[in-house]
């Protein structure tokens, strides 16, 4: 618990503001309740960029849309200026008042951060203005009130999630954590299931983060109970090509029985987030993406506590991946059903050692919104977990938070 302490005490000091210099260009925009919008932000950029702000620019931006739009006219010079315009604006950097005007960042994605902004995913963005009632607007959205102290800020850069790969990307493509319930009339058992991510605010210059992970699955025959306490550093390559994340974690469960440390290295090409194929006519609207990331871990088990599978695992050794296809259906009304399948593989470099893990999942959702911060669904898995290497089959209704 020593580590979740210092990690909490160290996020207190983690907060982004933005580049004061591209400010200038908003100088003439209205300020509504202390803040200017985003949407105005980005129709002023993009007139100043040379864009003529007419239906084709209008019907994207109210459909969350016009990012998509400007990257795929990237090969036109007023989007790209446009989108090096966004750019400059939202670049982390030193910070003073410009023009009456300051803006700051809390809790921005790490990746793709042009293209969200101008999706409207971009509450992590707020440029706060002098207005006559003297109002401000804190970095989550809300209007009114005093500009938020310290800890109003890192509570507002809690992220909640279903893994650490969560952490670094815009809400609108973070997986749920979950909570599901399974009725196992086979055994006359009822099974309670969490799936659960909170990252804390990013320290040291925003490349660690620390967490805690949390697993449960309360079957009386198969049960999981993981907790644990990790720090993620995270980078990413030349034009974000590539994202990599090293990850120790001090590995145990909620009766603090166990004791495993874990250290990681992952590697998720970036362009395997975005959209693989996309389908758009009157009648259907389908987004495809294909996730993969390829793994490195080891793992040295100090306790194993309860856990059956480790007993017999001193430590192991692993390389893997993690594969999926994931089918979204866009709804008029801004809803959307998502079909996912997924892989999850693990492979001791030791044959006969202990480690090896096989772990699939098919899954049928349904969000009332992109940026929604919830979804309920049902979910097939079976393998074995990818820690606690239990073996596991289930079929359950799941309900889904992110923030």
């Amino acid at each position: 618990m020593r580590s979740l302490f210092l990690g909490s005490f160290l996020a207190l000091t983690a907060a982004g503001v933005a580049n004061a210099e591209p400010l200038s260009r908003l100088k003439d925009l209205p300020c509504q309740s202390g803040r200017i919008t985003n949407d105005d932000i980005i129709l002023a950029l993009a007139q100043q960029s040379g864009i003529v702000v007419d239906s084709s620019v209008l019907a994207p931006l109210n459909a969350n849309r016009l990012g998509d739009h400007m990257v795929a006219n990237l090969d036109q010079p007023a989007w790209r200026l446009f989108r090096g315009r966004v750019r400059d604006l939202i670049s982390g950097g030193p910070s003073t008042p410009e023009e009456g005007l300051t803006a700051s960042i809390a809790n921005a994605p790490a990746e793709d951060r042009e293209r969200l902004f101008v999706n409207r995913n971009n509450s992590w963005f707020v440029v706060q203005c002098e207005s006559a009632t003297n109002n401000t607007i804190s970095a989550r959205g809300g209007e009114g009130g005093p500009e938020p102290g310290a800890f109003a800020r890192w509570v507002d850069g809690i992220i909640v999630a279903q893994s650490i790969k969560d952490a670094d990307v815009g809400l609108s493509d973070r997986e749920f954590a979950e909570v599901s319930y399974t009725d196992d009339r086979e055994n006359d058992d009822e099974i309670i299931s969490t799936n659960l991510f909170i990252g804390l605010p990013e320290v040291f210059g925003g490349r660690l983060r620390p967490y805690v992970e949390y697993e449960r699955v309360t079957s009386d025959a198969k049960p999981i109970n993981n907790l644990d306490f990790g720090l993620a550093a995270h980078w990413t390559s030349h034009r974000n090509a590539n994202a990599y994340y090293l990850i120790a974690e001090y590995q145990s469960d909620d009766e603090l029985d166990s004791e495993v440390n874990h250290v990681e290295f992952r590697w998720l090409p970036i362009w395997a987030r975005r959209s693989c194929l996309r389908l758009s006519s009157p009648a259907l609207s389908l987004r495809v993406t294909c996730p993969v990331e390829f793994t490195l871990d080891s793992t040295r088990v100090t306790d194993p506590g309860e856990k059956t599978a480790l007993q017999t695992a001193d430590s192991y050794d692993r390389y893997g991946f993690d594969v999926g296809l994931n089918l979204v259906r866009e709804l008029d009304d801004g809803g959307s059903f998502s079909f996912k399948l997924s892989y999850n593989l693990r492979e001791p470099f030791d044959t006969d050692g202990p480690g090896d893990v096989g772990l699939g999942r098919a899954s049928l959702s349904y969000q009332p919104s992109e940026d929604s911060n919830f979804n309920i669904g049902l979910e097939y898995e079976n393998g074995e977990n990818v820690e606690s290497l239990e073996r596991m089959e289930s079929l359950k209704l799941t309900f889904g938070f992110r923030r």
